[in-house]
């Protein structure tokens, strides 16, 4: 049963953390083989109640669905922390989207993976064009999409717009259940999304009829000045983007994309997320310590999974 009391929360999530692997671990990893990085990780005890243990998706795949049940053992407030999980469900919506109107079923009912919402609800919405069955802030965002695919079907902005409906759900939650931690957070992501959204259509050399769609509101950066931003010369960037509380994130970001790396800016801008998230860790009366934790243990998994994924392509292609 979650608690209901903060301190105690926070207490356990800090044992919790103990699991999550350092910085250190992680670079050791990097070094070593697939074999090799595979036995370590085990010796290490990482998912240790999973049984096969020569499988490091199967063993990503355990300990994310772990991590989301012992959130939910501790959380004294499921609603809030479930958005930190929709990112899930954003990426399921797109699979199956893309699926539905361009094909490819199968390799998407693979890449799918546990949000908020059941699969099986997901992919009836999808399926049925009904979106009832998500909430009101969903169901009239998606609907709107589907109006939309009936004119033309155009994947950039499909995926664009079910973030914009993620964005809208989480608005609604949070007009509901006000907090400080998670309305600053998702309003920087917000940013973050859209400052990202500016960088691909600069190299794109999309005009701002394209860019214009793409944008989410809720942000701290209105649409003129991110529209602005798309014909400015790349040195008046971080005068124009990076401001306000994001702004030394952005600002790394932007000079990483101005040294020809758009995916170290991506790359950058998750990082940044991460320390936004970071802040609220040492609070002991509110969510911020098990956000981290979930965005944490999220990240980890998202680097366990590139990394193994690029051993093998080494070990195939020795």
């Amino acid at each position: 049963m979650p608690s209901d009391n903060y301190p105690y929360a926070v207490g356990r999530v800090r044992l919790l953390e103990n699991a999550l692997l350092d910085r250190g671990k992680l670079a050791r990893l990097r070094e070593l083989g697939y074999d090799e990085a595979l036995r370590q990780l085990n010796d290490w005890g990482y998912a240790a109640d999973y049984p096969i243990k020569n499988d490091p998706d199967a063993l990503i795949a355990f300990r994310r669905a772990e991590v989301r049940a012992q959130v939910a053992d501790i959380t004294p407030d499921p609603a809030l922390t479930n958005l930190f999980y929709l990112d899930m469900d954003a990426t399921n919506l797109k699979l199956l989207l893309k699926s539905r109107l361009l094909g490819g079923k199968a390799e998407a009912d693979e890449a799918l993976s546990a949000g908020v919402f059941p699969l099986d609800t997901l992919r009836q919405a999808v399926e049925n064009a009904d979106y009832s069955a998500l909430g009101k802030p969903l169901c009239g965002a998606l609907g709107a999409l589907e109006a939309e695919l009936k004119l033309h079907v155009d994947p950039r902005l499909l995926s664009a717009s079910v973030d914009k409906a993620i964005f809208t759900h989480i608005a609604a939650v949070l007009k509901k259940r006000r907090n400080a931690f998670c309305s600053n957070y998702f309003t920087n992501k917000i940013d973050y999304t859209n400052v990202l959204s500016v960088l691909r259509a600069r190299a794109l050399g999309w005009d701002e009829t394209d860019l214009a769609p793409m944008l989410a509101p809720g942000g701290r950066l209105d649409e003129p000045t991110l529209l602005a931003a798309l014909s400015a010369a790349e040195e008046q960037l971080p005068a124009l983007l990076a401001s306000g509380f994001n702004a030394e994130g952005l600002r790394r970001a932007l000079e990483l994309y101005r040294s020809g790396s758009f995916e170290a800016a991506r790359d950058q801008i998750d990082e940044s997320l991460l320390a936004l998230a970071l802040e609220g860790r040492y609070d002991s009366f509110g969510i911020g310590p098990i956000a981290w934790f979930i965005l944490a243990s999220e990240s980890e998994c998202r680097t366990l999974r590139v990394l193994f994924a690029k051993k093998r392509a080494d070990r195939a292609n020795a």
